[in-house]
């Protein structure tokens, strides 16, 4: 698969330079359905080119600047950035659960979705069934996300990109925990009461923890 990269990080203009910039996607998915339920893990390999900086080029030049002078991966653009992913799921009767880990090369400039370069997360979800609720469902979760070294010294000097940096960033693994209860009270309509905790948020240990909760609603005909 293929697809434009943005001009600008998480930008809405898009490249059609193809000589220079895209981004490269394959994917493979293997299924089963004997051990002990049904399964399936997921393979993800991709490769950005574009106007993607250096992190480690960035903390250079600003090192042999003036006095003071803070990094901007902006100002290197030329970088290609790699990456992998892998998801497992599988089910144990009413029981669903699945295991998600991340992991790109760190040394380039996050162009698209969220700043993470390394993340790993796990969770469950139980059929509402074996409490005799037919359509309701509980969940839980737990996700943490981290930084590569050159990322989170490009932030703790005073870098900032599209989505992180406030001048001089307190690197921490983030964790966010989640739990949900999903209730069906008519055919077609799902509503889920959700509760979040965040520590360190954007990767910034001075930050946090922040709670968060919400509701959800979902229709289909």
């Amino acid at each position: 698969m293929a697809a434009l990269m943005p001009t600008a990080p998480n930008g809405s203009v898009f490249d059609g330079n193809l000589s220079s910039s895209g981004a490269y996607m394959v994917e493979g998915q293997y299924g089963w359905g004997e051990f002990p339920a049904e399964g399936s893990v997921r393979l993800l390999a991709y490769l950005n080119r574009g106007n993607l900086g250096s992190y480690a080029d960035a903390l250079s030049i600003a090192a042999s600047g003036p006095p003071g002078a803070l990094p901007d991966v902006d100002a290197t653009p030329g970088a290609v950035k790699y990456g992998f992913a892998a998801l497992v799921q599988q089910e144990f009767g009413l029981l669903n659960l699945f295991l998600r880990a991340g992991w790109n090369d760190g040394r380039t400039q996050t162009f698209c979705f969220t700043s993470i370069d390394r993340s790993i997360s796990v969770g469950a979800q139980l059929d509402g069934v074996v409490w005799g609720r037919h359509g309701d469902f509980v969940g839980a979760g737990v996700a943490v996300s981290g930084l590569s070294p050159s990322h989170s010294a490009y932030l703790a000097a005073g870098g900032t990109e599209f989505q992180l940096g406030d001048g001089a960033l307190a690197y921490g693994w983030e964790v966010a925990c989640e739990i949900y209860y999903s209730v069906q009270p008519v055919k077609y309509l799902q509503v889920t009461a959700d509760l979040q905790a965040i520590f360190n948020p954007g990767m910034n240990a001075a930050r946090g923890p922040a709670f968060l909760g919400g509701i959800r609603m979902h229709a289909h005909f």
